[in-house]
């Protein structure tokens, strides 16, 4: 399981919406299976809502 935190600025387009220069934060989870010592399955979420909500005009 790996848990992912990153931070920046809305610069860009995202998704149809206009930069708006405001500090965003996004957070993830990943789970991996592994067998042989090779990752076979990947699940992963986005907190994407919270990052929509942090670039709203």
């Amino acid at each position: 399981m790996v848990f992912l935190k990153g931070s920046g600025i809305h610069k860009g387009k995202f998704q149809g919406f206009s930069s708006t220069h405001k500090s965003v934060n996004i957070r993830s989870a990943h789970l991996y299976k592994l067998k042989d010592e090779k990752i076979i399955r990947h699940w992963g979420v986005v907190d994407q809502l919270n990052f929509l909500k942090q670039t709203e005009n």
